[in-house]
């Protein structure tokens, strides 16, 4: 009687190797923010990068074709790309 509307989203291993591409710009980001001096020397530099890898990242999961947890796989690895860019920067 009553259809839903909804799209099903698809499963985080499904999701990640068909949006792996929306991913990258957050490894650019991070190498951007954590190894270039001049754009972490300048916050709205910093917000400006930040913002470009993380929305492209959001969008599978704001677009309701990808799930939640494709976002908190975002976040982790924009965590973690912080932590290895600090080690290489302070190991060289």
């Amino acid at each position: 009687m009553f259809r839903s509307n909804q799209k099903l989203r698809l499963p985080l291993k499904t999701a990640l190797r068909v949006y792996w591409p929306w991913l990258s710009g957050l490894v650019i980001a991070a190498a951007l923010i954590f190894l270039v001096p001049p754009v972490s020397s300048h916050h709205t530099a910093m917000l400006v990068v930040f913002f470009a890898g993380a929305l492209p990242a959001m969008w599978p999961s704001l677009a309701k074709d990808a799930p939640y947890s494709f976002w908190m796989v975002a976040c982790v690895l924009w965590f973690c790309l912080g932590l290895f860019f600090t080690v290489l920067k302070a190991a060289f």
